[in-house]
């Protein structure tokens, strides 16, 4: 989160000395009154880093390394927030400023190219300036792949620069509609010993899912990073596609520069799959139990008069949870943690005579005491 300063008109007021290296132009300081040891601190106007000592006896070395290498100055990353009064006023409108900052909204917040034709969004922005002419959608797809590719040029180079190697993590998985889909991200460690962690690729992988076709994906993938000869480990999960591509890739990577001791910790095993199957295996012991709690949240939820009468009982009961009920997600362990851990509190609505459907076959079974002890035992580990 952005780090709270005072306002730069606090800040000038409050310098008692000059800072007189011209790094300091691309910082907000913060005086040494306002810290609680006396030293003055040094926050980065592009990317907020910091707080970095502002003191001459510690040099400007850092401070001007970070400044000429901030990725957010030199992608010109840079909103009206971290510009000073001066620079408000004095600006003028900037028709590719103004592009920019609209395609980098639609990036960000995922919306749709069509909201910049809407009349009510360009009423906003041709009243906050009368110079803004509107734009159109062929025009913000255009930007938003001009950006796509300038910064995707930049991390090709920030990545072949790298003095250290890149470990890799990848997935695979089919959506709801049945495409397949391939993530690949990078992890690495820059210079000033900085952790990092990048999405390279969410693309489409067409069937079939073999250990060649994967292989030869992957591979491809790595090429156009320019990253196959940097590469460490790869960590994927325990699928039997993925054993046998990481054989493939092992081997190709080792053509073309040797993985530190020949491969031999190239292939990692995601400790994710392992715990959701270790967790799996302990939730067998309560199946009963979570079929009874689903079938009560199914039931409270299933009508809204339902879910009147139950806020009814609740507020009766004087239960301090509004929280509310969970319908859980079979294959996710959380979502059915989620949904017993809500559901536990409403015991006594539950099991309260005011339901008026109770006489109603329909209505599911309560879980016994002796299931609700292990249900939260389970809960508990969970």
């Amino acid at each position: 989160m952005p780090v709270s300063l005072e306002s730069d008109d606090d800040i000038s007021s409050s310098r008692k000395r000059q800072w007189s290296s011209s790094v300091w132009k691309h910082y907000n300081i913060k005086e040494g009154k306002f810290c609680d040891d006396g030293i003055p601190r040094a926050y980065c106007k592009y990317c907020n880093r910091g707080p970095t000592i502002a003191d001459s006896s510690n040099g400007v070395s850092n401070s001007r390394r970070h400044s000429e290498t901030c990725s957010a100055r030199s992608s010109g990353d840079v909103g009206p927030l971290m510009m000073t009064k001066d620079e408000k006023l004095a600006r003028k409108f900037d028709r590719f400023e103004y592009k920019e900052l609209v395609a980098k909204a639609i990036i960000r917040h995922g919306y749709t190219y069509i909201f910049i034709q809407h009349e009510g969004s360009r009423a906003i922005h041709v009243y906050l300036n009368d110079d803004c002419v509107p734009l159109f959608r062929s025009t913000k797809k255009n930007h938003c792949s001009k950006i796509h590719k300038r910064e995707k040029q930049r991390i090709t180079r920030l990545l072949s620069q790298l003095s250290s190697r890149i470990c890799l993590t990848s997935d695979l998985w089919t959506s709801y509609v049945g495409h397949g889909f391939l993530s690949l991200t990078s992890h690495y460690i820059d210079d000033e010993w900085n952790l990092h962690a990048k999405i390279l690729n969410f693309c489409h992988m067409p069937p079939p899912h073999t250990a060649s076709a994967l292989h030869d994906k992957l591979h491809d993938l790595l090429k156009e990073w320019r990253i196959h000869k940097k590469v460490f480990t790869m960590t994927l999960d325990d699928a039997q596609a993925n054993d046998n591509m990481q054989d493939l890739l092992c081997d190709t990577l080792n053509v073309h520069a040797r993985l530190p001791c020949g491969g031999e910790f190239f292939h990692n095993q995601c400790g994710t799959p392992v715990l959701n199957l270790i967790i799996k295996e302990g939730l067998e012991l309560i199946d009963v139990e979570i079929i009874k709690i689903k079938e009560l949240a199914k039931y409270v939820t299933g009508s809204e008069g339902r879910k009147l009468k139950f806020a009814e009982i609740v507020s009766n009961l004087s239960i301090s949870n509004s929280r509310g009920l969970w319908l859980d997600c079979p294959t996710r362990w959380n979502s059915t943690y989620k949904m017993l851990v809500r559901a536990l509190p409403y015991r006594a609505a539950f099991s309260s005579k005011r339901w008026m459907e109770r006489t109603n076959s329909s209505f599911p079974d309560l879980p016994t005491d002796e299931e609700r002890c292990r249900i939260e035992k389970i809960c508990n580990l969970l």
